[in-house]
């Protein structure tokens, strides 16, 4: 008879925000549920296969939730969830000995909530606590470009399919590979920081910061310790049509600076100009003149840092990513591609590098 462990198990290890996980009650079998881009559940296991439990509900667009299943050093596969379906083999006929696998959700918060209910090993096999933790952990505010919105697309003309959304491949999650840390993300495509792309002011992702699950408002509770950095990259969306007014969009970023500072007073804050902001795009439908929106955000980036200053506040480093170009292929919709996520999260961990604390870098 196969081994079956309840996803409140202490030997799972998760990285990111997850609902209803309470692993000081041993024998509670209370599943876990989660939503936001990169959520990750690893685990280390004997035995030559394992099954898991995953469920989730239909999305109106008919759009599912995919998961890249990284098995010890092999190259990841992808697993695409069947709302119709609840086991799932995510590995078969192993080599006898210790195994690890993670499961990385691709898709971001707006697809179903996903739950996680528990693991099936072989008879007499077991679940290992993990050995081996990263020694960092960053935390990224972002907006489709974090989620890697459509960046396994071929061309920047097609649409967005679920199947080519990658947050796995995003720049957060290379950036963080690469520096050998944890990475959570809480991003949503369209959404800014003022105001989203489709001009709507509530919620945005300052009204997000604070959940657990995107449609939920229950508040996520911030660990201790916290992040080495957090990652700010938005006003993409905000400035995507016409420009917000300019004071009104430096008070919105200080007052989710103070509400991240509020849950990590001493951590180090990046705030980053990124690879769609352009002086070309958009442009105005009224003038057919473009918007300098590059140097309206950088603008507002600097009036931020004297703001902090002037009222005695920490700073924030500020991180101007290369735009994205022809040479380097788009995304869906012209977002992003593969090949400029992973300049941008190079550039992002270059940067990143000598403002986190001395640890043990090394990748092993």
């Amino acid at each position: 008879m196969n081994t079956i462990w309840p996803a409140n198990h202490p030997a799972f290890r998760y990285v990111g925000r997850f609902a209803h996980l309470d692993q000081t009650l041993p024998h509670n079998p209370d599943p876990v549920r989660f939503a936001w881009s990169a959520s990750q559940i690893q685990w280390r296991f004997t035995g030559q296969a394992c099954m898991a439990q995953l469920e989730t509900v239909a999305h109106p667009e008919g759009w599912c939730n995919y998961f890249e299943v990284l098995l010890d050093d092999r190259p990841p596969t992808t697993l695409k969830l069947d709302p119709s379906q609840t086991q799932y083999i995510l590995a078969a006929d192993l080599e006898p000995g210790e195994h690890t696998l993670t499961l990385v959700k691709r898709t971001e918060a707006f697809f179903p909530v996903v739950t996680f209910r528990r693991l099936e090993l072989d008879a007499g096999a077991e679940l290992l606590p993990i050995q081996d933790r990263p020694p960092y952990t960053l935390e990224f505010i972002g907006d489709s470009i974090t989620c890697g919105y459509g960046n396994e697309a071929t061309s920047g003309e097609e649409p967005f399919r679920d199947a080519t959304e990658n947050a796995y491949q995003s720049w957060a999650a290379i950036a963080a590979r690469e520096l050998n840390a944890d990475v959570i993300t809480i991003c949503h495509s369209g959404f800014g920081l003022l105001q989203n792309y489709d001009r709507t002011t509530r919620p945005t992702m300052f009204h997000l910061y604070d959940r657990t699950l995107l449609a939920d408002p229950t508040p996520w509770h911030f660990p201790d310790p916290s992040p080495d950095a957090v990652i700010i990259n938005l006003g993409t969306n905000d400035f995507a049509h016409r420009p917000p007014d300019q004071a009104a969009f430096v008070s919105a970023y200080i007052a989710l600076i103070r509400k991240v500072r509020s849950h990590y007073p001493q951590t180090q804050i990046v705030s980053v100009l990124g690879p769609i902001l352009g002086d070309d795009w958009p442009t105005n439908p009224k003038t057919h003149q473009p918007f300098p929106t590059l140097s309206l955000t950088r603008d507002s980036l600097q009036q931020l840092q004297a703001q902090l200053a002037a009222a005695e506040e920490a700073g924030i480093a500020i991180l101007e990513l290369t735009p994205q170009a022809p040479e380097r292929g788009y995304g869906a919709d012209f977002h992003p591609s593969l090949a400029q996520q992973q300049l941008n999260g190079q550039e992002l961990a270059d940067f990143l590098r000598p403002l986190l604390p001395e640890k043990n870098l090394s990748n092993s």
